[in-house]
């Protein structure tokens, strides 16, 4: 690979990284890119040092993705694709060593100015989940990561999602249904989809819960003493839950049932 200087420095949660390309049109690209794969959190930097180094190569109609020297993603013919691989890879650097926040996969919708996290894996459903959530009215905060602060609170992560309904046409949810403030948690629920599965919510106690997004969580390796402490002031404000689940709309409707009445009952508590 040859250096060029076609490219930016960004900086995203203290962590510094460089994308260099091989023409100046990709440089364009990519410049237009980096701000929405972190929507409100990239900065662009006119120079740092950095320890991480992205390269996007065009040749002959083909793309290639490097990550500090070594092969991403070789040879594909569609720019959509790698930049899809670039923006995942910047995302998990970002979320594994971030300063200050811990990143947890999850869910994440707001209800009552609260938020209700749903953590789980790629192909877990939780982006199905945090639809149907939203089409029961709560507001849209993410449907990839929860990004916890020391305070234990939660931030927008401002990604639009697309999904599927049943005739196959594409029903996107955008970042105008976001709320856009760090809330506090009122629920953790963690679910997947199974089909024909027996929807039985269990409470968990504190200690399970956490754990529960120690298992999910990027920043755990990097900084776990942060992810903890961050994990553990989460836990003082919300509850923990946990089922197998078959369709979305049904456990939607459940899981905001459940919130609801665990809310009344923490409102009775304190008044």
């Amino acid at each position: 690979m040859k250096e060029t200087p076609f490219g930016i420095i960004a900086e995203c949660f203290g962590v510094t990284f460089t994308i260099q390309t091989s023409n100046r049109e990709l440089s364009s690209v990519v410049r237009d890119l980096v701000p929405r794969i972190l929507p409100n959190y990239v900065s662009i930097r006119e120079s740092d040092s950095t320890s991480t180094s992205f390269f996007l190569e065009a040749s002959e109609g083909r793309y290639s993705l490097y990550k500090n020297n070594q092969a991403s993603m070789i040879g594909v013919d569609k720019l959509e694709v790698i930049l899809r691989r670039l923006s995942t890879e910047v995302r998990l650097l970002v979320g594994e060593q971030a300063v200050g926040r811990a990143f947890v996969h999850s869910g994440v919708v707001v209800v009552d100015d609260k938020a209700i996290l749903l953590p789980g894996r790629t192909h877990t459903g939780k982006s199905t989940l945090t639809a149907a959530l939203v089409s029961y009215g709560a507001k849209y905060y993410s449907d990839e990561y929860a990004i916890v602060d020391a305070r234990g609170l939660v931030h927008p992560f401002l990604k639009p999602i697309s999904l599927r309904n049943e005739k196959s046409k594409p029903i996107d949810i955008g970042t105008d249904k976001a709320h856009l403030c760090p809330v506090q948690v009122g629920m953790v629920f963690i679910s997947e989809y199974l089909k024909n599965a027996l929807w039985k919510p269990r409470k968990l106690t504190g200690a399970e819960g956490v754990l529960r997004l120690v298992e999910n969580s990027l920043s755990i390796r990097q900084n776990p003493k942060f992810a903890l402490r961050a994990f553990n002031r989460l836990a003082k404000s919300g509850c923990f839950y946990e089922s197998i689940r078959a369709e979305a709309d049904e456990a939607a409707s459940s899981i905001l049932h459940i919130f609801r009445t665990e809310s009344s009952l923490q409102n009775q508590i304190y008044s």
